[in-house]
């Protein structure tokens, strides 16, 4: 027998013998039969009955204080009787918490950073060029030119290392920049926090592009005039890199993103 029957087994007893007492007293009070039940579930029904009865005028001094606790002993006592012999019909003897019933959330607040960063999600995947689908989504979004979306996407495409490389590497203070633009301090909050309300994996095409849309739109929107203004790759660039991306030695990589970005005017 395992230890949990074992104790199981020994409430049981306990509990029968109090119930016993309770029993009897309660039926002689009440002026019930003294019939003895013949199975534990026959005694059962019948506390219950007596605890259930009609009351009966009696005296103060009879009044049986312990009366009180018997339907709720009676229906602990049935609990306990129920769950012992189901579980020796069974075996079970897993300690395992039971799952969380259809709906119910586990842990509501399981959503951790980490969780985050590396979650699935079913408007994860991938186009099969990132900056071609980049250019494409500008023109067809803002109304750029090839010339100006190319100049944006030579950007971002710079700042995540091909679009493979979306975690800063080594920053220089903080967490680093994050996502196809290296989006840092405020601006990678609000973009994680822009992953977070869409069900969106941080590492997605819908993430990203979506939460650039949204600057573009917003918080950057005075960065669009000054874009479509431009009529060749080398100037967009120069104004994306300038305006929108703010790097802290802008000249120090412009002619890298220039060249990433004729390449992509001419695709």
């Amino acid at each position: 027998m395992s230890d949990a029957r074992a104790i199981g087994a020994v409430l049981l007893m306990g509990g029968a013998g109090v119930l016993g007492l309770l029993w009897w007293r309660q039926r002689r009070r009440l002026g019930l039969p003294m019939t003895a039940p013949s199975t534990a579930v026959d005694f059962i029904g019948q506390a219950k009955a007596a605890a259930l009865a009609p009351p009966v005028a009696a005296p103060a001094a009879a009044s049986n204080p312990l009366a009180s606790l018997l339907p709720t002993l009676v229906a602990g006592l049935g609990t306990l009787f129920g769950a012992v012999t189901g579980a020796a019909a069974s075996g079970a003897t897993s300690t395992s918490p039971a799952a969380p019933a259809s709906g119910a959330t586990a842990d509501p607040f399981g959503l951790s950073l980490g969780t985050l960063m590396s979650q699935p999600s079913a408007n994860s995947a991938q186009p099969t060029n990132i900056g071609l689908q980049l250019k494409s989504d500008l023109m067809t979004t803002f109304g750029l030119t090839s010339a100006q979306a190319a100049g944006v996407v030579g950007n971002l495409s710079y700042e995540s290392g091909g679009f493979n490389t979306l975690q800063e590497v080594s920053p220089l203070s903080g967490q680093g920049g994050y996502g196809y633009a290296q989006w840092t301090g405020s601006r990678r909050t609000a973009f994680l926090a822009y992953c977070a309300a869409n069900n969106l994996a941080p590492s997605s095409y819908a993430a990203n592009w979506g939460f650039l849309s949204q600057e573009l739109q917003t918080t950057q929107a005075y960065v669009l005039p000054k874009l479509q203004a431009q009529t060749t790759a080398d100037g967009a660039t120069t104004v994306f890199e300038d305006y929108y991306e703010r790097p802290a030695a802008p000249a120090a990589s412009l002619s890298a993103r220039v060249n990433i970005a004729n390449q992509y005017a001419g695709a």
